[in-house]
């Protein structure tokens, strides 16, 4: 059963997170494996949680609870219910070299 592995790898992280590329891969197993589903499904409701656990829908909505408190995941809603998603965080953009130089020459 994968959620004991995954409860157990929340539990062992620090707190919430930015969910960069970099931190996703940085996660532990059960839980990328996990997260990684979700990002392929892009969207899923409990009871699609519940089913790929093999746990009750309450267990699964325990769990997106969790998820939720550490940054990993957001509700958003989709045809009048909630569906979850992974909430990954782009990789921040640095501006060229030349721009931050016209800007250190004006500041």
């Amino acid at each position: 059963m994968l959620i004991g592995p995954i409860r157990m790898d929340l539990k062992n992280l620090p707190g919430p997170t930015d969910l960069t590329p970099d931190a996703f891969l940085d996660l532990p197993a059960a839980l990328r494996q996990f997260l990684w589903w979700i990002i392929l499904e892009r969207a899923v409701t409990c009871e699609r949680i519940a089913t790929f656990l093999d746990v009750s829908e309450n267990e699964a909505r325990a769990l997106v609870r969790e998820l939720d408190s550490h940054g990993f995941t957001e509700q958003v809603p989709a045809c009048g219910f909630p569906v979850y998603r992974v909430c990954l965080v782009p990789r921040r953009l640095q501006p060229p070299e030349e721009l931050l130089r016209v800007l250190e020459l004006l500041g």
